[in-house]
């Protein structure tokens, strides 16, 4: 059960753009957020800067990362003034994991919302909240026709050349490596789409020396899109690239949550900040959950899960090293060699092994040559 608790700090008295920028600083004092908006009386893109404090010394992670969306009926990127921010609130929410880092988890942010028009009066909300961890936002806004459709999100993350950084250049089954490269280009043409670079999350950078941080999502829900990061001949600016280039959306909606986890790597590795962010869980009743140790046939043997005898040596190795479960991979439709699925089902019962089964979802970006199994699931037998 996660209980949230608000509390007001102070009143933002802000409902036009001043010469002062707008700050948001976390909890703990050592992440500030600027937001930078344009003149008074005038319109652009917003953006951001971040900076981290460590000891008495204050380091600029981003500059000028760029934010907002488009969509088929509205502009809401760079024809914005800012019309309000909302009073600052502190976030406080506690909730427990049955599995993960900790069991314990605190949801500590200081949150605002700044409110955009463009010159239709047409709206966008971003809805920023900072942590000592890092820092995580989102958009609001709605439609304003029948049939709208977003078609693009502005947030631009900047990332000069010679920054450190740790990025897997995408793959539709993000199996590629983490390799350190300093540039934006990669280093094979394969990741080249039409003049552009696609690259997958999360993106672990070094923009100053021991200092890190992590660009990530959380918390798509069913009427969004999950997004990589893309990045064109101009290479030091990485945009948001929706998974849909037509998401048609009615109402007020809103977007996942853009993650930035910031500090040393122990920070990063220890931050729960992607659930920090995330809905809590529907499920009510957990018992039946009971995460454990697996015996996995992939790493070793990549087809092997179509041979029967090999599929029973990582079950007699779950046996032995008092592992609950043991994995089938891709190809257990295809099983033979003394045996197929259902033999060997049975035979990690008899063993005390519960079984796990690896199945394709079937969606139509697998295309054709698609590992199967394959719609093995759609029938009841």
């Amino acid at each position: 059960m996660r209980q949230v608790f608000y509390s007001l700090l102070f009143v933002a008295f802000l409902t036009s753009c001043t010469n002062e920028k707008p700050q948001h600083i976390s909890p703990n004092g050592k992440i500030m957020v600027e937001v930078n908006v344009a003149e008074e009386n005038s319109f652009g893109q917003p953006s951001l800067s971040i900076s981290y404090k460590e000891s008495d010394k204050v380091h600029l992670l981003f500059d000028n990362l760029l934010t907002g969306f488009k969509t088929t009926e509205q502009n809401l990127t760079d024809s914005l003034r800012l019309v309000s921010i909302s009073p600052a609130v502190e976030i406080v929410d506690e909730y427990t994991m049955i599995t993960g880092k900790r069991a314990n988890c605190i949801n500590h942010a200081v949150e605002k919302v700044y409110s955009f028009e463009n010159q239709n009066n047409e709206t966008i909300d971003l809805i920023i909240r900072t942590y000592d961890d890092g820092v995580a936002f989102r958009y609001r806004f709605s439609s304003v026709a029948d049939g709208e459709q977003i078609t693009e999100e502005g947030t631009v993350f900047p990332i000069a050349e010679g920054v450190k950084r740790w990025i897997q250049p995408y793959r539709i089954d993000y199996e590629g490596f983490y390799s350190l490269t300093r540039s934006g280009l990669p280093d094979r043409e394969s990741n080249r789409n039409r003049g552009n670079f696609h690259w997958t999350y999360p993106a672990l950078l070094e923009p100053q020396d021991s200092i890190f941080a992590l660009i990530t999502e959380a918390n798509i829900q069913r009427n969004q899109s999950g997004s990589q990061l893309m990045n064109t001949d101009d290479h030091t600016m990485y945009r948001v690239h929706l998974a849909d280039n037509a998401l048609p959306f009615s109402g007020t909606w809103e977007s996942p949550w853009r993650v930035i986890i910031i500090g040393s790597l122990a920070d990063i590795v220890e931050s729960t900040l992607v659930t920090d962010v995330s809905e809590p869980s529907v499920v009510s009743d957990t018992d039946w959950i009971k995460p454990g140790p697996v015996s996995w046939i992939y790493w070793a043997y990549n087809n092997g899960s179509n041979d029967y005898q090999i599929v029973k040596k990582y079950i007699d190795l779950a046996e032995e090293m008092n592992w609950p479960y043991n994995l089938i991979d891709w190809k257990w439709n295809e099983m033979g060699n003394g045996g197929d699925v259902k033999d060997a089902i049975q035979y990690a019962k008899e063993k005390g092994i519960k079984t796990l089964l690896w199945y394709n979802s079937s969606t139509s970006w697998n295309g054709e040559g698609a590992p199967g199994p394959l719609y093995v699931l759609n029938a009841k037998e």
